[in-house]
Order: C-alpha cells, then structure tokens, then sequence
C-alpha cells in the first residue's frame, strides 16, 4: 500500500524508465527508436518536468544496464 518508489529507493522517473525499457523488450529487444522514444516521452512529460533530456538518457542507460545485469526474470520481480 504504500510508494513504490520508497520500496525501491528510486525517483519517480527511474521507476517510468525502468517500466517502460520492460515493456519495450516484450519482443525480446530494444530498437534504437524506442530507446529514443522513451527518452522523450519521459523527459517531455509534464510530471517530469524536471527532467531533460540528458537526464532521461541516462536512466534510459541506467534501465537498459540493470536489465542487462539482471535478466529479464530477475527485473520484472524487483
């Protein structure tokens, strides 16, 4: 019942790129123009009006990294 983000110690934003780069490996992988999609769907929403692009490249990376590290299994778990 509470916030995922104090469950996991990670920002908002992290979570919606961490949940956004899972739902774009569905398929089995990233393409280019999906990452790129993500990054400017986060960094030009306005709940995240904070972010710019920059940033939403990097926790971008940051999920694609995790996912890379962990497995698939292992990410949607967490």
């Amino acid at each position: 019942g509470g916030s995922l983000a104090e469950a996991l110690g990670e920002p908002a934003e992290q979570l919606y790129a961490e949940v956004m780069v899972l739902a774009s490996v569905a398929d089995g992988k990233l393409e280019e123009a999906e990452a790129d999609a993500i990054v400017e769907a986060l960094a030009g929403d306005p709940i995240f009006a904070h972010v710019n692009a920059s940033d939403a490249r990097r926790m971008v990376r940051d999920a694609l990294s995790h996912l890379s590290n962990q497995g698939l299994p292992s990410r949607l778990q967490a």
